[in-house]
């Protein structure tokens, strides 16, 4: 088995912002709290407004909140059940889908994993992951319970479906392999 680091492909393709700023605090609540109940669609715009570049299936919009276009969302939804919820955002006249991963898990094998630790002890990010296989097991999105406002993880599942659909904007990074 193998996680995938989500990661989004920002200089292929374009990335929105949005002029409703979230600001730096707004941003830590991000942390598998729920947001639906008080989430107002937010206009985005694009990052690259003079540019011509191709707008894909997933778009980078805020690092905690990919944006999935329809065919993403339909394509991948199944595998999301019950770890995300679905903020919307405004694109163009258009309803992009905030995927916003609220699946936290306490997954690290620590004893495998190389962090790297402020002097308090704090991580704040990892030189190598390893995760405990029980807990990743049948999860295909979420995020860790170590770094709660840090990056996404998805399952080979994930990552296949996507690529068997020719999804654009993925750009999936290997953390970590049971089989090493």
């Amino acid at each position: 088995m193998k996680i995938w680091r989500l990661n989004l492909a920002v200089n292929d393709y374009e990335s929105f912002w949005s002029p409703e700023k979230i600001s730096i605090s707004e941003q830590r609540t991000f942390d598998g709290r729920s947001k639906i109940d008080n989430w107002k669609t937010i206009k985005a715009a694009k990052i690259h407004p003079n540019e011509t570049r191709p707008i894909p299936n997933a778009a980078d919009f805020y690092t905690l909140i990919p944006a999935f276009d329809s065919t993403a969302l339909e394509t991948l939804g199944n595998l999301m059940k019950g770890a995300i919820e679905i903020l919307p955002i405004e694109f163009e006249d258009t309803i992009w889908n905030g995927i916003y991963v609220t699946k936290i898990l306490d997954a690290i094998n620590h004893e495998k994993a190389k962090p790297v630790r402020l002097s308090s002890g704090k991580i704040i990010r990892f030189e190598k992951y390893a995760f405990l296989l029980d807990v990743v097991q049948g999860h295909h999105i979420f995020r860790i319970s170590d770094k709660r406002l840090s990056f996404v993880f998805v399952s080979d599942e994930f990552k296949k479906c996507a690529e068997t659909a020719e999804l654009t904007g993925f750009n999936f990074e290997c953390v970590w392999d049971s089989e090493i």
